[in-house]
């Protein structure tokens, strides 16, 4: 996955492992992607490579337990605490949204 509005390529994003673009739907990707196909700078298979990995990742997040008494359990924490949001320096603060 790319770091927000970090990617500005398609064909050498793709071509380099890159699965996911940030932002999406409406980043950087899109018709470019389908251009870089279309054109053969990508293959298709490559595509359909980079889905099956997130459609793997999708399926895993799918199976963890969100709520119930497994909820409280230190495993569960730590899933909170890896999917909250990153802290931001106070250097950072100027350039955020």
């Amino acid at each position: 996955m790319s770091d927000w509005f970090a990617t500005k390529t398609a064909a050498p994003a793709a071509n380099g492992g890159l699965d996911l673009v940030m932002p999406g739907p409406n980043g950087p990707w899109g018709d470019a992607l389908v251009a870089a196909v279309r054109g053969g700078e990508v293959e298709e298979r490559t595509v359909d490579e980079q889905l099956i990995r997130l459609l793997r990742l999708a399926d895993r997040g799918r199976r963890q337990p969100l709520a119930g008494p497994a909820a409280s359990s230190s495993a569960a924490r730590s899933r909170r605490a890896v999917a909250s949001p990153p802290a931001s320096s106070a250097a950072n603060a100027a350039v955020k949204p």
